[in-house]
C-alpha cells in the first residue's frame, strides 16, 4: 500500500472541510420510525434527502446509548460483531476511535455525549468486497462521490477509515418585547406583578461531532459538544404590587421563546436533527409577607451582558460571562403602608437551549439577574428599654418608635444544565446591599446610649435597638460628638460598641451619637 504524504493528507483534510462546510450544511426535514428497540438502543428507519442526493432515500440507522445497547443491537438487530466491540470501547472511552490503516485505535474527543448513530447498510457491508461491488453499492445510494474524491486525493485506503471532528454553527439576532401582567388572590389578599420592556439579543449555538468513515463515506457519528453564547440588552421595568399576609410561592413565566435554528444537516448519509432556541423568563421569587398595609415596588431595567459556554456530556465550562445592572431603584419607586416585614426576589433569565435528536442530547445555558428585596416596618413603643425597663430616650409622638426601610441589591449568575449533569452556577454580579429609609430618618435607628463617667474619663455603650437588630451591620454606621469638639465614628456595629473619652476640663457635656440615616440620640455627662 502506498504511503500518503503530508501534502496529500492536507489536501484530503481541506477537501473534507469543504464538504462539511457546504454539501453537509443544508437544512432539511426527515421522517423517522422506530423499527426495533431494546435496552440502550433503537433501530430507526429514516427518510431524508441529503443535499448531495437527487431524491429522498430511506435507510436504517442504529441509535446506541450504552455498551449494553451495543450488545443488544448485535444480538437482536444485526449490528456486526466488529462494530459492536468497537462501539462498546468507544462508549467506555467517551470518544470515537481514531484508527490508522492497520486499525490500531486510540481515543479521540473525550467526554462525548453517550449517543452513537450508525448507518446500518454501511456497517453491514462486506469489508472484503471488490472495488466493483463497493462502487456499485455506493452508486446505488448516491454516495460514490465521497469515495472517488478521497481516493483521488489520498491515493490509499487511509482516507477511507479515518475519524474526523467537525461542527455546525447557527446564529440569529432577536429583538422582542417582554410584557406580562398577572395577579394572585388568596382570600382577602392580593398580589400582582407587571413586566414591560424590550430585549435585544445576539445568540448563537454550535453542535460539535466526531464522524468515522468506511469505504471513504461517513457512516458513524457521535455528538461531542454543544456550545452556546449570547449578548443581550434588556430595557423596561418590573413592578410588584401587593397587600398580603403569609407566603406566596415563586411564579415563573416564559416571556419569549424564539427559535435560533432548527432542522437537519447531513454528515454523509447520516442526518443530524437540531433545535436551538432562546427561552426568556421572569419570576417573582418566593414572596414572604407579614403585612397589615400595602406595598409596591418598581424598578427600571437596564441590563446588559454576555456569556459563552461549551458543554460536553458531564459538564459545562463557562468561557466568559459578564452582567451589568444599571437599572434605577429609588424611594420614589416605592409606595408603602408598612407595619411588619416582607421579602421578594424578582428575576429575569435569558438562556440558549441546544438540543439534538429531539432533545435526546441537550444543554441549556444562560444568565439570570435578580433583585433581592427586603421590606421592614415597625411602629410601637417596645423597641429598646433601659436596664430598669423604662423606655430609653424619649422620641416624641407618645414614645412611638418608627421604622420603614427597604433593602435591595443586584445579583446575577451564569448557569448551565444538561443531559448528563446537574445544575451548575457561576456568580457574575453581587453588589452590596443598598438601603432606602422611607421615613428619612426612621427613628428606630437612633442608638441606645448607656453613659458612665469617673473623674475626667467617660464611657458610652452604644447599643442597637431590638426592632432593627436584624438589619445588616453594613447599615449600622454612626458618628459621635463628645460635646467638647471631639468627634469620631464607628462602623459595622452589630449588637453594640463601647466608646471612651477623656475630657480636659470639668463641666456638663452633651454626647450625641448619630446613625448614618440621621437618627440621633443624646445624653448628658457631668465631669468633675
Amino acid at each position: 500500500m502506498i504511503s500518503m504524504g503530508k501534502k496529500n493528507l492536507a489536501k484530503l483534510l481541506i477537501s473534507l472541510g469543504f464538504l462539511s462546510a457546504s454539501a453537509w450544511a443544508s437544512s432539511s426535514t426527515l421522517q423517522s420510525d422506530i423499527i426495533q428497540s431494546g435496552d440502550g438502543y433503537q433501530l430507526k428507519s429514516i427518510t431524508f434527502e441529503a443535499p448531495f442526493q437527487s431524491q429522498a432515500q430511506t435507510n436504517e440507522y442504529y441509535f446506541i446509548t450504552s455498551p449494553q445497547g451495543a450488545l443488544n443491537a448485535s444480538n437482536d438487530a444485526g449490528l456486526p460483531a466488529k462494530e459492536r466491540d468497537e462501539v462498546i470501547q468507544e462508549l467506555k472511552q467517551g470518544a470515537l476511535a481514531l484508527c490508522n490503516a492497520k486499525q490500531n485505535c486510540q481515543s479521540q474527543t473525550k467526554d462525548a455525549y453517550p449517543l452513537i448513530v450508525i448507518d446500518k447498510g454501511l456497517a453491514q457491508f462486506d469489508d472484503n468486497a471488490s472495488n466493483q461491488q463497493i462502487n456499485q453499492y455506493l452508486q446505488q445510494r448516491g454516495l460514490l462521490q465521497f469515495r472517488q474524491q478521497a481516493l483521488a486525493i489520498g491515493g490509499d485506503q487511509y482516507s477511507c477509515n479515518h475519524t474526523t471532528h467537525d461542527h455546525k454553527s447557527f446564529g440569529k439576532h432577536l429583538y422582542f418585547p417582554i410584557s406580562h401582567s398577572d395577579s394572585i388572590n388568596k382570600g382577602p389578599f392580593t398580589f400582582g406583578y407587571n413586566i414591560d420592556g424590550n430585549a435585544d439579543v445576539n445568540a448563537s449555538a454550535t453542535v460539535g461531532y466526531d464522524f468515522k468513515s468506511k469505504l471513504c463515506v461517513p457512516y458513524k457519528v457521535e455528538i461531542t459538544n454543544l456550545d452556546a453564547n449570547a449578548d443581550f440588552l434588556v430595557n423596561g421595568n418590573i413592578q410588584l404590587i401587593g397587600q398580603a399576609g403569609g407566603s406566596i410561592p415563586s411564579r415563573d413565566i416564559t416571556l419569549f421563546d424564539g427559535s435560533i435554528a432548527n432542522g437537519v444537516f447531513a454528515v454523509g448519509p447520516i442526518p443530524v436533527q437540531y433545535d436551538f432556541h432562546l427561552p426568556f423568563t421572569a419570576g417573582t421569587g418566593d414572596i414572604n409577607y407579614n403585612l397589615t398595609g400595602k406595598v409596591s415596588f418598581k424598578k427600571d431595567l437596564n441590563i446588559t451582558g454576555s456569556y459563552e459556554f461549551t458543554c460536553t456530556n458531564s459538564s459545562c465550562k463557562k468561557i466568559k460571562g459578564e452582567f451589568s445592572d444599571n437599572g434605577t431603584f429609588t424611594s420614589n419607586s416605592i409606595a408603602y403602608e408598612l407595619k411588619a416585614t416582607a421579602s421578594a426576589e424578582p428575576n429575569l433569565a435569558i438562556s440558549v437551549k441546544a438540543g439534538v435528536y429531539a432533545d435526546a442530547i441537550w444543554a441549556k445555558v444562560g444568565a439570570k439577574g435578580k433583585t433581592p428585596l427586603g421590606f421592614e416596618g415597625y411602629i410601637g413603643n417596645n423597641c429598646g428599654k433601659d436596664a430598669n425597663s423604662n423606655f430609653a430616650h424619649k422620641l416624641g409622638d407618645s414614645q412611638l418608635t418608627k421604622l420603614a426601610i427597604i433593602d435591595a441589591k443586584a445579583k446575577a449568575s451564569a448557569y448551565a444544565e444538561g443531559h448528563g449533569f446537574n445544575h451548575m452556577d457561576w456568580s457574575l454580579l453581587d453588589t452590596p446591599t443598598h438601603y432606602i429609609d422611607l421615613l428619612n430618618p426612621s427613628n428606630a435607628f437612633s442608638p441606645l446610649l448607656t453613659v458612665t463617667s469617673s473623674s475626667k474619663d467617660a464611657t458610652v455603650d452604644v447599643g442597637i435597638r431590638s426592632c432593627v437588630s436584624d438589619i445588616d451591620s453594613t447599615y449600622q454606621n454612626f458618628t459621635y460628638n463628645w460635646g467638647d469638639g471631639t468627634t469620631g465614628n464607628i462602623s459595622n456595629v452589630q449588637q453594640g460598641e463601647m466608646i471612651k473619652h477623656t475630657y480636659d476640663q470639668p463641666g456638663t457635656y452633651t454626647v450625641t451619637v448619630t446613625h448614618q440615616n440621621g437618627a440621633a440620640s443624646s445624653s448628658q455627662i457631668d465631669i468633675k
